[in-house]
């Protein structure tokens, strides 16, 4: 009969990884086949880019308004 390890030592073993490590190059790659996958036609390719679009409008428009705020304390200073 072969010994087993005990339960207490098991997790400390390290085992195989099953899943092989995917790159950099190899992720960024499978990120470009599934939008060309899920933006094959030109009605969703014209609707995404109307929503980028309009994201990238609303946050600039954010930016703008943070960015024109006056602090109060210098409302103050100046009164």
């Amino acid at each position: 009969m072969p010994l087993l390890p005990s339960p207490d030592c098991v997790s400390s073993v390290a085992l195989p990884s099953l899943h092989r490590e995917v790159s950099d190059v190899e992720g960024f790659a499978n990120l470009v086949s599934m939008l060309d996958y899920v933006l094959d036609t030109k009605r969703k390719r014209h609707i995404t880019g109307g929503i980028l679009l309009s994201a990238a409008l609303l946050f600039g428009g954010l930016a703008m308004t943070v960015m024109s705020i006056q602090d109060e304390e210098e409302n103050d200073d100046e009164q």
